[in-house]
């Protein structure tokens, strides 16, 4: 990756050097109008050419060096949601690995990303309790905004009701994520709180947003809204780092074990 990163830079520097040398064919054009001296200017012409052939050749060699970057890091995939995270595919052609360089122990890669997913199941909790939270804010806001009948929509005993339960799942949430993640701090054992917490975060999240976005009514579903991009955002935390269905694998396994 790096060599081609610097064989672009090489490119761009060599394409400057040509358009610096244009500028000065430029400059030569304007005394030799001046004199009128009809080779000369014939001579310039033909340099000016051969110019023009070099940066369309740089060019095209430019367009293969972002395209051979491009290879290497794979495609850039289009998301529904979660668009500040860029994902793609990082590609590696015939890379050799030092001994010294080696990461933890031969033969305990596994055991090490298992590990690695607990903080990362516990790191995705807390971004679903955010989303969850950040959700029940908006509707809360837009409830009180919103007169419907003679009065803000948040003294409808639907509306309320609604808002009622988001809060009490937000903070069930925010309990066992904060549970887990003080456990984690604590180098304790977390691989069954950490699966709770992403379970129940990941669940709870889609429930709020749903439900917040069902306030907003079809202004909810206006881009001009923020709840419309939290509730796209919010699908993801129930899939990545373990769908919510392998969570539940792995609490019933150490339920059971």
């Amino acid at each position: 990756m790096a060599s081609l990163v610097e064989e672009l830079v090489n490119i761009l520097e060599a394409e400057q050097k040509v358009y610096e040398t244009l500028t000065g064919y430029e400059e030569k054009k304007k005394d030799v109008l001046i004199r009128a001296d009809v080779p000369a200017l014939e001579e310039i012409t033909n340099l000016e050419q051969l110019a023009g052939d070099e940066l369309i050749a740089y060019s095209n060699k430019q367009v293969q060096a972002l395209t051979d970057i491009a290879t290497v890091l794979g495609k850039t995939e289009e998301k529904m949601g979660m668009h500040a995270s860029v994902t793609s595919d990082l590609i590696f052609n015939n890379v050799k690995v030092p001994k010294e360089n080696l990461l933890g122990e031969e033969g305990k890669g596994f055991k090490i990303a298992m590990g690695i997913l607990d903080a990362g199941r516990v790191t995705v909790a807390a971004q679903g309790l955010g989303i969850a939270a950040g959700c029940l804010d908006l509707a809360i806001a837009y409830s009180k905004e919103r007169v419907q009948f003679g009065k803000p929509i948040c003294k409808l005993q639907d509306v309320a009701f609604k808002l009622a339960d988001m809060a009490t799942e937000v903070q069930a949430t925010r309990l066992l994520v904060y549970d887990a993640a003080d456990r984690l701090d604590r180098h304790e054992s977390v691989t069954m709180k950490a699966a709770m917490a992403k379970y129940k975060a990941g669940e709870v999240c889609n429930s709020v947003a749903y439900k917040a976005l069902q306030i907003h009514g079809g202004y909810g579903y206006m881009q001009d809204y923020a709840i419309e991009r939290m509730t796209r955002a919010a699908r993801l935390v129930s899939i990545y780092e373990g769908t919510s269905e392998i969570q539940k694998l792995v609490i019933s396994g150490n339920l059971l074990k």
